[in-house]
C-alpha cells in the first residue's frame, strides 16, 4: 500500500494497512536455484550425465531400471555440501556492494541396492536418500534489501524405493516411489517507522526513522509422494551405446508451521491483535510448495574400453511453479507471481579407467533457468549458468572403494526488472511501508557442490 502525504479521515486507512506489510511469501519461494544436480560423488563428477551409465546402487535414485544389472549388494554412504556466492550491485549507487555470507549446508547421500537372477531374468531393488535441492541463503542484517529477505535456511530432501526388471537382454523397465520432505526457516525484517510510539501510520511526517526494525520468522516443513518410471535399453553387441530415460512426476507439497515475531512496537502490536495489520501476530502458518516434473533422457558410449562418455538432456518443468501463496492462520492471505518458463540442462561427462583400481571423470554442463527477471528476489539465487566437475574413483581389495567430486557454477549476471520501491527513512513524495515490485539491482551468482562416497559391493557371482 501506498501512503499518502495527507492522512484520509477517521481511523479507516489504518484498517486498511494490507497484510502483506512483510513481504512473507517471497521468502518461501522454491525454484531452480535450489535444484541440486545428482549429489551421488560418481554422478556429481560427470555433471550429472551419467543416467545411462549406472553401475551401483545411485541407480536406484538415478534410473531404477539399471538395478536389474546389479549383482549381489552395492551400498554407498556420501556426505558432502553446498555454498552459495552472491554479489549484489545497486545500480543507483545508494548502497555499495553487498556480498552474500559464504554459508556450508552439509548434506548426506545414502544408497543401498541388490540385484540378481530371477527366473532367468534380472530384478534389483534399491532404496535411496539425498537432497534434492536447497541451501543456506543468508545475507547482512543492515543490507538494502532487508525488508525482502535476511536469511533461508531450505533443504529439500528425496527419498526412494525403487525396482528395476530385465524384459529383454538388452531392455530393462523400472521405477518406483519418491518422497520428497521439506524443511525451511526464513527470516526478514519489517519497517517499524510507521509503528514507533507517537507515529501514525498514516502520516509520515510523524514516523521516527530511528525506531529499530522488527523481524519474522518462519519455520514450515511438509512433504508429498510422487513416482518415478524409466527404462534402459542396450548395450547392442556390435555397438557398446546405452540409451536410457526417466521420469519423476511432480510432487506438491503442504508445507506447515509457524511465524514468529521479535521487535514489533506497542503500535504494531495492537494493529495485529486488532486484525487491521494480521500479519503482526505470532500464528499458525502455511506454504504450498511444487518440486516439478522432471525427465532425463541419457546416452553412454565407450569410445575404447578405458573410455567411456556420457550425454543428458534435461527438462525441468518449472511451469507449474507461477505463483506463492502463504497463508496465516487468522485469515490472512498473499499470493505473490512468479511465473517461471520450464528450464533445461545439457549435461557431458568423461570417465577414464586408469587401472582396474582408478576411475578418473570430468563433465561439463549449460543450465538453461527457467527464472524471469520481471520477478527475480535475492531469496533466489538463480540465473542460467556454465558449470564444470571432475572426480576419481578408487577401488580397494574385498568389494570397498571411495569417491570424490567438486561440482562448481557460474552462473550468468541478472539485473531485476519492474523495479520497485523500499520502506523509506526520509520522507520522498510517496511512502511505503511495504516493498513494491522486484528488488533493484543485478546479482553475480556461483556455487561450489562436493561430496565424498564409501562404497561396498558384494564380488560378482553370475
Amino acid at each position: 500500500m501506498l501512503l499518502r502525504r495527507t492522512p484520509p479521515a477517521g481511523g479507516q486507512a489504518v484498517r486498511k494497512l494490507p497484510f502483506a506489510v512483510l513481504l512473507l511469501a517471497p521468502s518461501l519461494a522454491f525454484a531452480a536455484g535450489y535444484s541440486l544436480p545428482n549429489t551421488n560423488p560418481r554422478d556429481l563428477a560427470l555433471s550429472a550425465s551419467a543416467v545411462a551409465a549406472q553401475n551401483d546402487s545411485g541407480a536406484a535414485f538415478a534410473l531404477p531400471a539399471a538395478l536389474s544389472k546389479l549383482d549381489g549388494f552395492s551400498v554407498h554412504l556420501s556426505g558432502g555440501g553446498i555454498t552459495v556466492f552472491n554479489t549484489w550491485t545497486d545500480p543507483t549507487g545508494a548502497s555499495p556492494a553487498t556480498d552474500m555470507k559464504k554459508k556450508l549446508t552439509p548434506f548426506p547421500n545414502i544408497n543401498v541396492a541388490w540385484g540378481g537372477r530371477l527366473a532367468d531374468m534380472g530384478v534389483g531393488a534399491g532404496i535411496g536418500f539425498q537432497p534434492f535441492g536447497g541451501a543456506i541463503v543468508e545475507w547482512p542484517q543492515d543490507w538494502a534489501g532487508r525488508y525482502r529477505i535476511v536469511k533461508v535456511t531450505r533443504r529439500v530432501y528425496s527419498g526412494v524405493a525403487t525396482v528395476g526388471v530385465e524384459v529383454l537382454p538388452m531392455l530393462r523397465l523400472g521405477g518406483g516411489f519418491v518422497y520428497y520432505y521439506t524443511t525451511q526457516e526464513l527470516s526478514q525484517k519489517s519497517y517499524m517507522a510507521p509503528f514507533a510510539p507517537g507515529s501514525n501510520p498514516n502520516n509520515p511526517a510523524t514516523w521516527n526513522p530511528s525506531q529499530p526494525d522488527a523481524t519474522a520468522t518462519v519455520n514450515t516443513n511438509g512433504g508429498a509422494v510422487s513416482y518415478d518410471v524409466s527404462a534402459e535399453f542396450g548395450p547392442l553387441p556390435e555397438i557398446p551405446l546405452t540409451i536410457a530415460v526417466d521420469y519423476k512426476h511432480k510432487a506438491t507439497q503442504n508445507t506447515d508451521g509457524d511465524v514468529k515475531w521479535d521487535g514489533l512496537t506497542p503500535t504494531a502490536q495492537a494493529l495485529g491483535a486488532s486484525g487491521a495489520v494480521p500479519i503482526f501476530v505470532n500464528q499458525k502458518a502455511s506454504e504450498r510448495l511444487i518440486v516439478p516434473n522432471t525427465l532425463n533422457v541419457g546416452a553412454a558410449y565407450r569410445v575404447i574400453p578405458p573410455l567411456q562418455l556420457t550425454f543428458t538432456w534435461t527438462l525441468d518443468r518449472w511451469i507449474v511453479y507461477n505463483e506463492d501463496n502463504f497463508v496465516g492462520a487468522n485469515g490472512a492471505a498473499l499470493a505473490v507471481p512468479r511465473q517461471y518458463r520450464n528450464g533445461y540442462t545439457l549435461r557431458g561427462g568423461a570417465e577414464y579407467d586408469v587401472s582396474k583400481e582408478l576411475q578418473l571423470r570430468i563433465g561439463l554442463q549449460r543450465d538453461v533457468s527457467g527464472v524471469r527477471p520481471e520477478f527475480y528476489s535475492p531469496t533466489l539465487p538463480d540465473q542460467s549458468s556454465w558449470a564444470g566437475s571432475i572426480g576419481a574413483g578408487y577401488k580397494f581389495g574385498g568389494g570397498f572403494s571411495v569417491d570424490a567430486a567438486v561440482f562448481y557454477a557460474n552462473m550468468d549476471s541478472i539485473t531485476a526488472t519492474n523495479t520497485g520501491l523500499e520502506p523509506q527513512a526520509t520522507p520522498p513524495s510517496t511512502f511505503v511501508v511495504r516493498p513494491t515490485g522486484t528488488f533493484r539491482g543485478s546479482y553475480d551468482i556461483s556455487a561450489l557442490v562436493w561430496g565424498v562416497s564409501f562404497g561396498w559391493t558384494q564380488a560378482a557371482k553370475r
